[in-house]
């Protein structure tokens, strides 16, 4: 039997009530505050501070005592070395949303999307780095034409559990060094404000997945018509392109050429594009913590 008492940090539950259902011995929970995780405590039952700062993370964990603290989606870079001078025999364990080492960062699921590259869940050892550590478990999730960001974090939350899992089952000791990873040019992703605007010279493959990288709700990817800024949800290549043949747009450049209900129709030399859930903004819209200025017309 287990016998290890854990502490547990996250925006979500997925591998929280697995580790629940294993009779795991949660002590306590940092729930990143405002999120998912933090409305559903009450439910679970457990002891819990969300959590709004580092500062706040690390003052929980210096007073709490545990044999294995796990991570999956907290937002906050915690000082591994400075806990472990304090919690020295814990171990300090992730569940990242990618097939480490590719795809480090805050946004590896938009990242995968927008460069169609391979995606997953690794458990791993944190350290100082950010998604840095030795990697113990994961499963891949092979990339495939049509995925998109709505669809790739259902997988990926899905697969979180059953990851971690296998991270428990063996102890949470790492594989051998070249193990399991693949020899490539590795990228890190953390989603800047420009990504999620499409650009004018984008081609349809581009534009299509570019939108469909940053399609969840909390998203969307924007765009400028005149001096309406908009944000829509889903693009879609259209084959019928004859409809339109007569519309003269500028050279290289996406033109609306129709509109009807929440839909643009878009053209772009031989490509038409019919963008939906398509929603104006307001002027001064923002993108995360900057002002930008989507690419006009």
């Amino acid at each position: 039997m287990n016998c290890e008492k854990y502490i547990y940090a996250g925006n979500r539950s997925t591998v929280l009530r697995r580790m629940i259902s294993l009779g795991l011995d949660v002590q306590h929970v940092l729930p990143t505050a405002g999120s998912w995780l933090e409305r559903e405590m009450p439910e679970l039952g457990l002891p819990y501070t969300p959590v709004a700062s580092k500062k706040k993370a690390i003052d929980v964990l210096g007073s709490q005592k545990f044999d294995v603290f796990v991570s999956t989606g907290f937002r906050f870079i915690l000082p591994i070395t400075q806990l472990q001078g304090v919690h020295q025999h814990a171990k300090f364990v992730n569940i990242h949303p990618s097939f480490l080492p590719d795809l480090r960062g805050a946004d590896p699921i938009p990242g995968a999307v927008l460069f169609g590259r391979d995606s997953g869940v690794t458990c791993h050892l944190m350290d100082d780095g950010i998604d840095t550590g030795a990697i113990v478990a994961q499963r891949k999730i092979p990339y495939f034409d049509g995925l998109d960001s709505k669809l790739l974090y259902k997988l990926c939350f899905k697969l979180e559990p059953d990851v971690f899992e296998m991270g428990l089952g063996k102890g949470f000791k790492p594989e051998l060094a070249d193990n399991k990873i693949e020899h490539f040019e590795t990228i890190y992703y953390s989603a800047k404000a420009d990504d999620a605007c499409f650009n004018q010279h984008d081609n349809a493959p581009e534009l299509i997945r570019r939108a469909r990288a940053f399609n969840t709700s909390k998203r969307g990817f924007h765009f400028k018509v005149g001096t309406q800024y908009f944000k829509s949800f889903d693009a879609l290549q259209l084959p019928a392109a004859y409809l339109y043949e007569n519309v003269a747009v500028k050279d290289g450049m996406w033109t609306v050429v129709d509109t009807y209900e929440d839909c643009l129709i878009l053209k772009q030399k031989k490509f038409i594009i019919k963008l939906s859930q398509v929603l104006p903004l307001p002027e001064g819209w923002m993108i995360g913590k900057s002002l930008e200025k989507p690419i006009s017309n």
